[in-house]
């Protein structure tokens, strides 16, 4: 007896292509950010951890961000309102910074404060703070 894998999710690489392949076995797991079986995400009780692929899950998607601009040079507080933000347990959020241009490049993280829709966290010190691309803003 041979045992068969009859589902590809790991194919998907982000949120909205898992949602949008329709397999009935993948569902993307929103805090380890892959998509998965159901079993193979933690915490997958929770509706907001492991969105299913057929229903009608919505992906996390960043609304807005107070202050809309920031200067390299100073460490400031910024708001994030977050639409479906996963539910956490005896955890907590980070804020991740990095160069967006480069996924590979290190990542600076600061602790999050979550209030409702939104999470709130200093910049990292502007010593650490990642290069920003030439030109953008």
């Amino acid at each position: 007896m041979f045992k068969i894998e009859t589902q590809k999710c790991s194919q998907y690489d982000s949120c909205q292509t898992c949602l949008e392949s329709n397999d009935p076995f993948c569902g993307w797991c929103s805090l380890e950010n892959k998509c998965s079986v159901r079993s193979k995400c933690l915490n997958n009780d929770d509706e907001t951890r492991w969105l299913s692929s057929h229903g009608d899950a919505r992906c996390s998607k960043i609304i807005s961000m107070l202050p809309s601009k920031i200067q390299k040079g100073q460490s400031v507080k910024i708001k994030l309102e977050v639409e479906n933000l996963p539910n956490v347990r005896n955890e907590t959020y980070k804020c991740v910074f990095r160069d967006a241009s480069d996924p590979k490049s290190p990542s600076r993280q600061t602790v999050a404060e979550k209030n409702g829709k939104s999470v709130s966290c200093l910049t990292p010190e502007p010593n650490l703070m990642p290069d920003f691309p030439t030109g953008s803003g």
